[in-house]
């Protein structure tokens, strides 16, 4: 059975673009945070090492 959509054909590519949008962001708030958790854990073995 085909896939039916609730958006309108003409809102297709700005709900595409939105979904990009979105992708993009939670992209870069998951490197955002995993540069904190990583950076966490170099300074906590860098402060032990002394």
């Amino acid at each position: 059975m085909p896939q039916q959509t609730l958006s309108a054909p003409t809102a297709a590519p700005a709900e595409a673009e939105r979904r990009r949008s979105v992708r993009r962001t939670a992209i870069v708030f998951t490197l955002i945070a995993a540069g904190f958790y990583f950076g966490f854990i170099v300074m906590m073995l860098v402060r032990g090492s002394k």
